[in-house]
């Protein structure tokens, strides 16, 4: 199809614009598209030149790409570009061809209609083009390229019940055609692309043009040695690409070949999943679908309940219960998508308890309890545009990492390359004085350019960080994102979550305390807190729950053991409990029975199928066959973290119609929150003193409270609202969860507080009085009783339409903060620090939710708290993420740790994020560790610090190489004489390379220090020692030139000759120069304090050792063997020998 049909194909819609900006918020990237048409006359033009110059024409074009554009394109409207140029927020360049195929198909089933607009205008071509896995579409209406993954049926998706039906064959190719297969198979390069392209670098063309060089010259063993090593580099890196993407496919493997049941054409067909589309109807229970492990794509649970294990997205380790949507959430849902309300990582938090993310594992699945339908599943996206995909493109494009060192070090290649032009432009001025021939000018200048910009400069940058992958692989630290290694080397800041992170994860139960009410007189009453229950069985002793309710207290305990029985999202998998490591512990101690899928049979009615019941075991105190005791689970509300609670509606299974056996709401949660919903004459008078004595203690809290409701059909107890059930609640009482740390977090912390000065922050969603607790008991504060806490209390005015921030200490309310200063007003405490709560840090202010965080507070206001405050409690997932951004702000290099979903935003947006996870990839985030322990923290900076040493470490000495070696040249040339094949084969092949790959191999040193390591390469601190060490070199090489010439043995060069290398010059700078390169390493191979001594560097010394006894037989090898013949020596005197030793110790 011609680009040019545009016009008359779209008669109403022209396209004028040539270039746009287009945000993919699925991968948080600005790219700009620019349209252009290939001119055919400059095209031919190219092709000539390319062919003309032997390649020299095509190769420059390929390398400045921008060149090659303007020379071969033509600007166009992007409706009509026949190709377009894509250019990323990072500079990166890619040419893209424009695809066009016939379509006439409505415009709603390409994209979502607007939203003021009912036009649904027919699309005769589909304009597209695939920019790394994704599809963008041309959209005629907005003249944009864009992508539809927020595509919904606005016909189909308005309920439940039309979703059921299914698509047909017509929607089918439709969809087929937008959207492309629901396959994850990469584009894989053949092999003999990928060493063109690898041989194109400009890296291999330097090589390339090196060894012709180099032959030109007569240099034929060491052209050879060099081309066989860049040949073993290319098939390595050739090696290292086929295993990458092996592994990468292993990871996108997508089932293809698994068969699904569809509905079609109002039927169901087998299909496979690589045939699904969006709007297709699948069973996730299909019988012949036993290899359906995984989900295959982005879908909405319609019928039936699954447990998903969702690691591979967020490094959650715990399953996750999947229950069926509702119509009003999937409303919501397409409201959303209508408004392109959602972005990446923000599905609504509804929605997520329904949603199955491509990839995730299925642990199990059920059918419908109601109407026994099988697990039914909408398919939302395919292919790249789901969550897997997103995964993979996170693991193929990685964001740059924006590290002044890796700038810094191009800027100094730069700077050596006009070091080399200026020695190409005096080494011909030389030789033409010399009257040398024009061959030997242009052959000796241009090595020297070879000498000055060594080759193997660019990879040293790279050797330290995969020492350090290898090493963090050993102790089970997974790394995605290398080029994260050296920047955790700078780190200034860590935050960590606390549950799970810092602390166990299973909590266990020090007890409960649940609610009695005691007389005062004969007309009032007082309730207050029992006190600590560690066994179930002494908070109710009846032996059937009817008794309990002849008596009050008894009732309240009756109703605060089912609390614990009922209110949790526990589910049973092969006959073992699996959920929330809190719902867990207090299920265990309860010791109840738990059992799913219970038929209960009914009298002239249908049987009720509960999803799940509970019942005594001979271990408590009820009797275990009365069926009065048994109570079913007909409704769950799961836990929300911006609810920070979770209910359940329950009824006794067996229960006649009397009045006594209505239905229960129970519901558990923050108790701050609980607290908010309950009646007030059910809370005890000691709540906030029982409180504060626990979370002050470091013990997480729970609190219970429940209500009756009125019984009714399962079916309708099922549709009830969630705000009209957590309403008028009636407080039972609190469990008290003990919060123990794990066993390497506070000698972690130690380490980094103290020893390393590196500040660590708690980030946790738990109450800031446990927060406080725990920093305190696991040395993240001090401890002392002279270091103070101040925590935030909101204080409004008289008429409540203003507020502000009283932070007050902790322990003494009366000790208070300066508001301006943030500073102790009585007393003079220079150690203290802030705790944050959530609300503070954003500040909601009631009375006027614009209000902001940056906005409420000035940013001096703002940088002082971020600067004192060691303890946010109380955050939410995007709180978390904004928290490391706002650091970052303040120019620290920050890193995160967490465990699970709620961090994921925060992982991602740290400098250095370490997911503590089972999965060995995940999206979460760069390094993921299987030891769920922070200690991980400690090896990835150690290892981290050490890969940025080394890199220097290398950088310097390949420079101060070049250096060395530029200097013997340049002396040699000023008698025009040069260094001899052998001779250059040794230096480079036996000396320089060993060396340069030994020095890289030394561990970290085994403890961090407070000083980190410097990133600025062109800083005085580094420059001056270098620069220091060449003009060393050049005074030590110059000398030892001067004196040779005056020895009576010497043998002058002959310039331009055969014999210019066979001289007194050439042997003795060689022979001087070697002990240099040797040197150089030795004090360059940085120990500690971020590397191991060199000494325990094993490999290193051994090559170094070897060196200097091969250097020292060369000084004494005679000039007329046949090894000194090889090695071009000429004679040199006893004397001298020693000299050239004693003198290379004093250099």
């Amino acid at each position: 199809l011609q680009a040019d049909l545009y016009d008359q194909l779209f008669p109403n819609n022209p396209s004028t614009l040539h270039f746009q900006k287009f945000y993919i918020t699925e991968e948080d990237l600005l790219i700009g598209i620019a349209a252009y048409k290939t001119n055919s006359f400059r095209y031919q033009i190219y092709k000539f030149l390319s062919i003309l110059s032997l390649g020299l024409f095509y190769l420059f074009t390929r390398w400045f790409t921008n060149f090659k554009i303007n020379f071969i394109g033509e600007k166009t409207s992007l409706a009509k570009a026949e190709w377009v140029v894509v250019e990323s927020q990072f500079g990166d360049l890619n040419i893209i061809k424009v695809n066009r195929t016939w379509y006439n198909r409505n415009f709603s089933t390409i994209f979502n209609l607007h939203q003021n607009s009912n036009l649904d205008l027919n699309i005769p071509i589909l304009i597209s083009l695939d920019y790394r896995y994704f599809k963008l579409i041309f959209n005629p209406i907005d003249d944009l390229f864009t992508t539809n993954t927020n595509w919904f049926d606005s016909k189909n998706w308005s309920s439940i019940k039309n979703i059921k039906n299914g698509i047909y064959d017509y929607n089918y190719d439709d969809r087929r055609l937008v959207f492309g297969s629901n396959s994850l198979s990469l584009i894989e390069k053949s092999s003999l692309k990928i060493l063109l392209e690898e041989t194109l670098h400009p890296f291999y063309v330097f090589q390339v043009f090196s060894i012709i060089l180099w032959l030109l010259d007569d240099y034929y063993y060491y052209a050879f040695c060099i081309f066989i090593i860049s040949i073993i580099s290319i098939l390595d890196s050739l090696y290292e690409t086929k295993t990458t993407m092996k592994k990468l496919k292993e990871i996108s493997d997508n089932n293809n070949d698994v068969i699904v049941r569809v509905k079609r054409n109002e039927f169901w067909k087998e299909t496979s999943v690589d045939e699904l589309v969006p709007g297709d109807i699948y069973e996730l229970n299909y019988s012949n679908s036993n290899d359906l492990s995984i989900v295959p794509c982005d879908s909405i649970l319609l019928t039936g309940d699954c447990i998903i294990n969702e690691s591979m997205l967020t490094g959650e380790s715990v399953p996750i219960p999947k229950i069926p949507i509702t119509d009003d959430v999937l409303l919501n849902h397409v409201s959303n998508l209508k408004s392109s309300f959602i972005t990446k990582n923000q599905i609504d938090i509804k929605l997520a308890k329904s949603y199955l993310f491509s990839g995730t594992k299925i642990i199990r699945v059920r059918r419908s309890k109601f109407k026994n339908e099988p697990a039914l599943a909408l398919v939302t996206k395919i292919g790249f545009s789901t969550t897997k995909g997103s995964l993979l493109r996170s693991m193929l494009f990685p964001k740059p990492v924006d590290f002044k060192f890796y700038k810094d070090s191009f800027k100094y290649i730069g700077f050596m390359c006009v070091i080399a032009l200026i020695g190409f432009a005096t080494s011909i001025a030389n030789f033409i004085k010399m009257d040398i021939d024009t061959k030997t000018i242009w052959l000796r200048a241009l090595d020297i350019i070879t000498i000055v910009v060594p080759p193997a400069l660019p990879a040293t940058l790279t050797i330290g960080t995969s020492f350090a992958i290898n090493r963090l692989k050993n102790k089970n630290i997974f790394c995605i994102s290398p080029s994260k290694v050296n920047v955790a080397g700078k780190i200034d800041v860590f935050c960590f979550d606390k549950t799970g992170t810092l602390t166990e994860d299973g909590l266990d139960i020090l007890g409960i305390h649940s609610t009695s009410i005691k007389r005062k007189n004969s007309n009032k009453s007082s309730i207050s807190f029992g006190p600590l229950i560690k066994d179930i069985n002494d908070l109710f002793q009846n032996e059937n729950l009817n008794y309990a309710r002849k008596s009050l207290n008894d009732y309240n305990s009756m109703n605060f053991l089912l609390s614990l029985c009922c209110c949790h999202s526990l589910r049973k998998v092969d006959n073992e409990l699996i959920g929330d490591p809190l719902d867990y512990k207090m299920f265990e101690f309860t010791k109840w029975n738990y059992i799913e899928d219970y038929l209960v049979e009914q009298q002239n009615e249908e049987p009720i199928i509960y999803s799940a019941i509970v019942k005594p075991t001979i271990e408590t105190c009820l009797d275990i066959n009365d069926q009065n005791n048994y109570f079913g689970i007909v409704k769950s509300y799961e836990f929300i973290p911006s609810l920070r609670r979770m209910s359940v509606i329950c009824k006794p299974i067996y229960g006649d119609d009397t009045e006594e056996n209505n239905a229960y709401v129970f519901t558990k949660g923050a108790p701050e929150v609980i607290l908010g919903i309950c009646n007030r004459e059910s809370l005890p008078e000691d709540y906030n003193l029982l409180l504060h004595k626990y979370t002050h203690n470091g013990y997480r809290v729970i609190a219970c409270a429940y209500k009756r409701i009125a019984d009714l059909p399962t079916k309708l107890l099922d549709r009830k609202d969630r705000r009209e059930v957590e309403s008028n609640l009636n407080f039972l009482g609190f469990i008290i969860f003990e919060n123990k740390l794990k066993s390497q977090t506070t000698p972690t912390l130690h380490e980094l507080n103290q020893v390393a000065n590196i500040r660590t922050i708690m980030c946790t969603g738990d109450n800031i009085l446990t927060a406080i607790s725990v920093a305190k008991e696991c040395e993240l504060v001090s401890n002392s009783d002279d270091f103070k806490i101040y925590i935030p209390r909101t204080v409004f005015n008289e008429n409540y339409n203003s507020s502000s921030i009283l932070w007050e200490n902790v322990d003494e309310p009366k000790d208070i903060l300066d508001s301006v200063t943030l500073a102790p007003i009585h007393l003079c405490y220079s150690d203290y620090c802030l705790a944050v709560t959530g609300d503070v840090f954003r500040f909601n202010d009631p009375n006027n939710q614009s209000n902001e965080f940056e906005e409420k507070f000035s940013q001096d206001y703002i940088r002082k708290i971020l600067m004192k405050a060691n303890i946010f409690a109380r955050m939410s997932p995007d709180e978390k993420h904004e928290l490391v951004e706002q650091l970052q702000k303040l120019d620290y290099t920050v890193g995160f740790c967490g465990d699970g979903a709620n961090d994921c935003g925060a992982l991602k947006a740290a400098d250095v994020g370490i997911s503590l996870s089972e999965a060995e990839a995940s999206v979460a985030a760069p390094f993921t560790s299987t030891v769920f322990e922070i200690s991980c923290v400690l090896d990835l900076m150690k290892e981290g610090r050490a890969a940025l040493v080394t890199s220097f470490s290398c950088f310097k000495y390949m420079s101060l190489y070049s250096a060395i070696q530029f200097v013997t040249i340049s002396i040699l040339y000023k008698k025009g004489s040069n260094l001899g094949d052998f001779q250059f084969l040794w230096i480079d092949l036996f000396l320089i390379l060993p060396i340069a790959i030994f020095m890289s191999w030394s561990k970290p040193y085994e403890k961090l220090v407070k000083k980190r390591p410097t990133a600025n390469l062109v800083s005085p601190k580094i420059l001056i020692p270098l620069v220091g060490n060449i003009v060393i070199v050049i005074i030590f090489q110059f000398i030892i030139w001067k004196l040779v010439q005056k020895e009576e043995w010497y043998i002058k060069p002959i310039p331009g000759g055969d014999d210019a290398v066979d001289s007194s010059d050439n042997t003795v700078l060689f022979l001087f120069s070697n002990f240099e390169y040797i040197l150089a390493a030795i004090i360059l191979t940085q120990g500690p304090p971020y590397r191991e001594s060199s000494l325990n560097n094993m490999p290193f010394v051994l090559n170094v050792s070897i060196a200097i006894l091969f250097s020292i037989g060369l000084v004494y090898l005679n000039a007329d063997s046949k090894l000194g013949g090889l090695m071009q020596l000429t004679y040199t005197s006893n004397f001298f020998k020693i000299f050239i030793i004693t003198f290379s110790g004093m250099n």
